[in-house]
Order: C-alpha cells, then sequence, then structure tokens
C-alpha cells in the first residue's frame, strides 16, 4: 500500500464505517448524512468495494518524468567534462526541458554531489621536478637534522580573481586534476615579504617595497646579513644552524 495521505489509517477507518453501513442496510444518502461524506464518493466507495473488495488508494501515474535516460547521461558526460560548471548552465548548454534544481536532482541519483573543489597553488613542471628533487635528496635523513635547520623564503602576496565556487564530483575524486581549483592572481594588489623559522620558532619577517622581480634582487645582496642575525639566534640556543633557502 502506498504511504501517503489517501491511505492514512483515519481515512481507511471513514471508507470501512462507509462499507460497514452500506452492509448493514443503509441508504447512500443516508451513509452521506451520517458520515458528512458526498454522497458521490460514498457510491465510489461501495461500488469499489463490490468490484474489487478493496478499500486502499489505487497507484497514481504522477507527473511525468520531464528528461529522458538519454538526456540523463548528457548531464552526467557533461559534468564529468566540465565539473566546474554549475547546474543553471548545465540546463541551459544541453537546453534541457527542466529546471536547474531537476538537474541536481538527476546528478545527485548519478552519485555526483555539489562540493566544494582542493585549491592549490598554480605549479609548472620546473616546480614539481625541483620539489621531487629537495624531498629526494633530504630522504631517509636522521629527523634530528631538521631541528638544526633554518628555512627562509619570498613570498608574494596577491589579490586572486573570482573563481568556480562548487564542483560536481563523485565522492572519492577530490584531488583528481580536473577537480582541483588552481588559484589565479590577478595581481592588482600585491606584498611582498621576507622570512624565517625554524624548530625553536619563527624569525624575522620583514616587508619588502617595490615589484617582485626587484624584492628578488635585493634579498640576494641582504642574504649575508640576515643570515648573520639568523646565526647569532642559533647560537643562543647552542645549535649549529644550517641555512637553507626553498627555491621551489
Amino acid at each position: 500500500m502506498p504511504a501517503r495521505r489517501d491511505n492514512a489509517v483515519d481515512v481507511i477507518t471513514q471508507r470501512g464505517r462507509i462499507i460497514g453501513l452500506w452492509e448493514g442496510g443503509m441508504a447512500t444518502s443516508d451513509i452521506a448524512a451520517e458520515t458528512g461524506v458526498p454522497l458521490r464518493t460514498v457510491q465510489r466507495w461501495t461500488r469499489r468495494w463490490q468490484e474489487e473488495g478493496s478499500l486502499a488508494t489505487k497507484a497514481r501515474s504522477g507527473r511525468p518524468r520531464v528528461t529522458t535516460p538519454e538526456q540523463d547521461a548528457r548531464m552526467v558526460t557533461l559534468c564529468q567534462n566540465h565539473p566546474k560548471m554549475s547546474a543553471v548552465h548545465i540546463t541551459r548548454n544541453l537546453q534541457l526541458p527542466c529546471t536547474p534544481q531537476t538537474t541536481r536532482r538527476r546528478l545527485r541519483a548519478n552519485a555526483i554531489g555539489c562540493q566544494v573543489p582542493a585549491r592549490k597553488e598554480q605549479l609548472n613542471q620546473h616546480h614539481r621536478e625541483s620539489r621531487l628533487g629537495f624531498a629526494l635528496q633530504y630522504f631517509g635523513a636522521d629527523p634530528s637534522l631538521w631541528e638544526k635547520v633554518i628555512y627562509s623564503d619570498k613570498k608574494c602576496f596577491t589579490s586572486v580573481e573570482a573563481q568556480t565556487r562548487h564542483c560536481w564530483r563523485k565522492s572519492g575524486t577530490r584531488y583528481e586534476p580536473h577537480n582541483i581549483q588552481e588559484r589565479a592572481k590577478s595581481e592588482r594588489v600585491s606584498c611582498n615579504f621576507w622570512g624565517w623559522m625554524w624548530a625553536h620558532g619563527p624569525g624575522e619577517l620583514k616587508r619588502l617595497e617595490g615589484r617582485f622581480r626587484f624584492c628578488k634582487t635585493y634579498c640576494c645582496h641582504q642574504s649575508e646579513s640576515w643570515l648573520f642575525q639568523i646565526q647569532n639566534q642559533s647560537y643562543s640556543y647552542r645549535t649549529e644552524a644550517q641555512y637553507i633557502q626553498l627555491n621551489l
């Protein structure tokens, strides 16, 4: 029996009362007056009881499905090729005869949810090779080595362009390349900083004025004086520090 209001317990009870009065010899017009149910409704249920012996509401076809299986498959394919496309644009691009909300339901039915994309910095091949080389160079090193290492680097903080907030993907695919949102820098506003840190805590953070290309040259000229300050602090901990500048 379908779980709907037409098959609720109180509704079925009222229909049973109608049949009970009718089988007791009461006229349908009197039953309608007694129960407060319209006469045509009383007549319909007494006729149904005679023909089928059931008081349950029959299943109804409901609203026809507005998309075909082929259109559903096209939604899934488009989402896999363009996971950061919104449901509104998917509906428009495929010219679907449905609302964006229906498009979202179809995608969820195919185990494709709307998630926040993973965000990472834009890396070229040189960046990847440099990072891998650094990791391999110190692979298997004594863990106590890192207590003596001083890390130093320059950083340019810039404004970023507006990007997609959501991504259509299946569970467990967050870090697949096409589901990652790389940060695109607009560079309308930028601030350059140089700093260092080590196991005993953070060091100096210095803001560098000018363009980033100029700041790189400035850091090279000032590296010896900064290194002297860093080494002075390391002596206070009686540690023989090693200076590593990350150019990854």
